[in-house]
């Protein structure tokens, strides 16, 4: 990111992983991968996301979580 404050998109990526468009979710997942650290108070809240996804019928956004 080149060294630039992107806090700003944390939030946004964080609810692009609950849409239900399956591009939308791998890229909010992407997204949160790349920005987040693992001391971010945003962890707990993907974890629960991904837990969710896991427990869906649908196999592809199964393997996005």
């Amino acid at each position: 990111m080149l060294d630039h404050d992107a806090s700003f998109g944390y939030v946004h990526a964080f609810k692009m992983t609950h849409d239900a468009a399956r591009l939308l979710k791998q890229t909010g997942y992407l997204a949160v991968m790349l920005f987040l650290n693992e001391d971010h108070n945003l962890i707990i809240l993907i974890i629960n996301t991904i837990q969710e996804n896991l427990k869906l019928d649908n196999y592809l956004v199964v393997c996005a979580g």
